[in-house]
């Protein structure tokens, strides 16, 4: 082990399976035209929305993920009129590898949802790609909405109830190419605000007080 990381929870996962789980998820994955649409009415509900660069972190050399236990502190004990009811947080630093994460669930009378805090450490780099997204519609209502913001690039996916399955949206934010907050629910609407209430301001001075592993 390097670092400052410990392990938290149970419920740490694997940080390369984590790292390629985001940035498929991040890439709008699953939100699809359904059969019968022609390339050109999907087409024409496709918006290209070409989103400013961000300003990267720097790629190059290993770094040390903040703390899990730290990350968890950033996430607010309530959102509007959802409470915090459990919060969990992982941290593993291995040779080549660095993540953390944490993750708290809210309810209330207005529903549930997950908000989760992601520093991808050694795994950033893989956020590149993230730049430049497209917006699109399909004809079942389904989008993914790319919005390049002043703190990152923000990504917001619906998939209306349908077949026998509930409704599902997310609301991801990716900042300085190595930060991945995530709010999934069943209602859009409060999504945005719960990934807007994580003081992301907070998370330079974290990382930089992590530092890099001692040689």
């Amino acid at each position: 082990m390097r670092g400052p990381c410990h392990r938290h929870a149970a419920r740490g996962m694997s940080g390369r399976w984590l790292a390629a789980t985001l940035v498929l998820g991040l890439a709008g994955c699953g939100h699809r035209a359904p059969a019968g649409s022609t390339d050109a009415s999907a087409a024409a509900r496709t918006t290209a929305s070409a989103a400013p660069a961000q300003t990267p972190a720097a790629d190059s050399g290993p770094v040390n993920a903040i703390a899990g236990a730290q990350l968890a502190e950033l996430l607010p004990a309530r959102i509007g009129t959802l409470q915090r009811m459990t919060r969990d947080s992982a941290c593993c630093g291995l040779p080549g590898l660095s993540q953390s994460h944490a993750v708290a669930r809210y309810a209330g009378a207005d529903g549930t949802l997950t908000l989760t805090l992601t520093d991808m450490g050694d795994e950033r780099g893989m956020l590149g790609m993230l730049d430049v997204l497209q917006s699109t519609t399909s004809a079942d209502g389904s989008f993914v909405r790319t919005r390049q913001q002043a703190d990152g690039l923000q990504v917001e996916k619906h998939r209306p109830a349908g077949a026998g399955r509930p409704e599902q949206d997310v609301c991801e934010k990716v900042v300085a190419h190595r930060f991945v907050i995530q709010a999934r629910g069943d209602s859009l609407p409060p999504l945005c605000p719960a990934v807007a209430a994580v003081p992301v301001a907070s998370l330079p001075t974290l990382a930089r007080a992590a530092g890099v592993p001692a040689h």
